[in-house]
């Protein structure tokens, strides 16, 4: 296959999400970045999901924004990751996210 050409069933890992600061309601901090693999060949879905970016850096957002720094040290991952999943899910059309993948995850104290 020529180079730059994608196969359909190519798996590549979406991370245009981009790393999020996300403020918590202790004035602390959380860095999150969220990634997922999708088929490449699915070129509709994959329009889908980069015009999404926006919606999906909201949704992780207020999840965690009315969190505390406690709530977070106590917090499920993978039930945290199934609710994303489920929310990201419901705003998307023409395709399905299967799992989530939190690349970063890091609580940064507030200075008071």
């Amino acid at each position: 296959m020529p180079s730059g050409q994608v196969n359909d069933n190519d798996i590549r890992v979406f991370s245009g999400i981009g790393r999020l600061r996300i403020p918590l309601s202790n004035s602390s901090t959380l860095i999150l970045s969220v990634a997922f693999p999708y088929l490449a060949g699915d070129t509709v879905f994959t329009e889908e999901l980069a015009g999404k970016i926006a919606d999906f850096r909201e949704i992780a957002g207020g999840y965690f924004s009315s969190l505390s720094e406690e709530q977070l040290f106590l917090i499920d991952e993978e039930a945290a990751k199934t609710e994303i999943l489920r929310r990201f899910n419901a705003n998307l059309r023409l395709g399905r996210i299967e799992t989530l993948y939190f690349t970063d995850f890091l609580i940064i104290d507030s200075i008071s």
